[in-house]
Parts: structure tokens; C-alpha cells; sequence
């Protein structure tokens, strides 16, 4: 395969994509995106020899793009624009190394919303995987704004003290709830 490039290569043949796996190649890809502040890592900040996919938001809350299972150390940026992003438009999360040499990226998403997805890496000779994309609303999303803040703790706090918080779904609410909550809101979604 290669000398063939990928036919979404470059950004303006992005595939179209949804929740569930689809299969990666990175065999023979070059690169089209433009470096970024925010891809800095391990010495560099751009995501070299990229594939393009468009993914479009089944829900209102947290998408994550997983491509631990790839063969070879990858990279990937997510962009708020169904188009190709320019070299002024900074990237909503760029990930290196989540998962050993592979790449994970969990970012806020709308329903019926497209993000642009850059994967790459150093996988031009042998690289192939697959990219797992899922969409959950975020449990400790607790105000069920779409993003995870301090008023979603505030909010949790109210209904807490009024007795109406069984975060863990146990039918009550006590203290397990409350550590619950908390793991979820210091972790993030």
C-alpha cells in the first residue's frame, strides 16, 4: 500500500463518521494540517502524516476519540468546524501519548454538531487502527448544561442537602452519593 496515499488524506476529503469504530490508515499519508501551541508535546506541535474525519455529535455532553488501538504512536486534534481549519484556528483539544504511544481525547460536544478530527503520527510506513468514538452525557454534569463547572458542584450541593441526590442510584442519598459525585467532578468526563 504504499505510495497510495488514504483517500481522506487530505482535510477537504475528511470521511463522515458517527458513534462506533471505524478503521484508520495512515499508510503513505502526508501532512496538510498546520502546527499549533496547543499540539506541543514531547518536542513537537503538529500532528505529522494525518488522516481527516468528521464526526458528528449524537448527544448533548462528552464525545471521546480513542485510538488506543492503533499500531504505531499516534496524535489527534479535535476542531469545533465542520470546515477545514486554518492556521489561526486553535484546535478544542490535541492529545499525545493517552494510552501508551496512542492517543484518547474526551471533549464537550452538541447534538447534531460536526468536529473536525485530526489523527496522525508516526505511522506513515506501518500504521493502521481504529478509531473509537463515543458520546455520553456527563453524569456529574449535574445542571445538565453541557459543561462540566463549579455551578454543576453548587447545584449537586442544593440537592444534596434537600435530599434529593442519589447520584449512585442506590434509592437514597448519603454520604456514598456525595464521595461518588465528587470522584466523578475531580475526575472530570
Amino acid at each position: 500500500h504504499f505510495g497510495i496515499t488514504p483517500h481522506n488524506d487530505a482535510c477537504a476529503q475528511a470521511i463522515r463518521i458517527g458513534d462506533g469504530s471505524t478503521p484508520v490508515c495512515f499508510i503513505s499519508a502526508e501532512t496538510d494540517g498546520f502546527p499549533s501551541s496547543e499540539c506541543a508535546a514531547n518536542g513537537l506541535n503538529d500532528i505529522p502524516f494525518d488522516v481527516w474525519y468528521i464526526y458528528t455529535a449524537s448527544c448533548d455532553g462528552f464525545a471521546t476519540a480513542d485510538l488506543c488501538q492503533a499500531s504505531c504512536d499516534t496524535r489527534l486534534a479535535v476542531y469545533a468546524t465542520d470546515a477545514c481549519p486554518s492556521a489561526a484556528t486553535p484546535p478544542l483539544v490535541c492529545r499525545d501519548d493517552d494510552c501508551d504511544l496512542q492517543s484518547r481525547a474526551t471533549f464537550n460536544v452538541v447534538s447534531g454538531a460536526s468536529y473536525r478530527i485530526r489523527l496522525g503520527g508516526f505511522c506513515r510506513y506501518n500504521g493502521v487502527g481504529t478509531l473509537v468514538m463515543s458520546c455520553a452525557p456527563c453524569p456529574c454534569d449535574w445542571n445538565h448544561a453541557g459543561m462540566l463547572n463549579s455551578q454543576d458542584f453548587f447545584d449537586f450541593l442544593t440537592s444534596f442537602f434537600a435530599n434529593d441526590a442519589d447520584f449512585n442510584k442506590s434509592g437514597n442519598t448519603d454520604t456514598q452519593d456525595f464521595a461518588d459525585f465528587v470522584a466523578c467532578f475531580t475526575g472530570g468526563c
